[in-house]
């Protein structure tokens, strides 16, 4: 019989049902059959999907939204630091997932869930400076020309 995510969150004083579905979407525990895994999958695609909003601002593409939105950023040491802890607990996540230890899967998702904490309030303010890119009175006429 699988374990459920209920008795694994209180043998390894993982994050609550309510607070990975409210920060992260992530529902139907009693449907899983490898909960760990299966938490580990969508916290990691969470973090990918993050990771790659800041990695356009630190490496932008030819296109008009990421030139645009990287002019709303000066300084970026804050980017590539929230860039490089994404990364890292997407490989520790990934690391973790190789490990035929539910402890060391444990270990990584409550980890990241820790970091998340501080992460996220920072992450916030830059989706905030994105956003605030795009209000009508700050758009900037851009040269139609070549990008790449």
């Amino acid at each position: 019989m699988a374990t459920k995510y209920s008795d694994m969150e209180k043998e390894f004083n993982l994050p609550s049902q309510d607070n990975l579905m409210r920060e992260f979407d992530i529902n139907h525990f009693d449907e899983m059959e490898l909960p760990l895994p299966e938490v580990m999958k969508k916290l990691s695609e969470r973090i990918e999907h993050y990771a790659k909003i800041l990695e356009e601002i630190i490496q932008p593409d030819a296109g008009y939204s990421s030139y645009h939105e990287t002019g709303s950023f000066d300084d970026r040491n804050d980017i590539n630091e929230l860039f490089r802890k994404l990364m890292y607990h997407y490989r520790n996540l990934l690391l973790a997932e190789l490990s035929n230890e539910n402890s060391d899967k444990a270990k990584a998702i409550m980890f990241f869930w820790n970091d998340w904490m501080k992460i996220k309030p920072r992450f916030v303010k830059v989706v905030k400076m994105l956003r605030g890119s795009w209000e009508k009175e700050k758009i900037q006429k851009m040269d139609s020309g070549y990008l790449g």
